[in-house]
């Protein structure tokens, strides 16, 4: 019996979900995901792909 395995990237997928529902290409787009009501600096929750290409993560400091 063959099994098939699947591993997502949760956090570029939610990346990749924000840019289709504002209509852009994830591959294209350098977007990040962040939430600022967290703490007094901004949390950076995740990067679209295009970002991820240029060496950014979710660590990335935004300001």
């Amino acid at each position: 019996m063959s099994k098939v395995y699947m591993a997502i990237d949760l956090k570029s997928f939610y990346a990749s979900v924000e840019c289709r529902e504002r209509k852009l290409d994830p591959l294209e787009i350098n977007l990040v995901v962040a939430d600022e009501s967290r703490t007094d600096k901004t949390i950076c929750l995740t990067v679209s792909l295009a970002l991820k290409s240029f060496g950014c993560s979710r660590k990335t400091t935004v300001v």
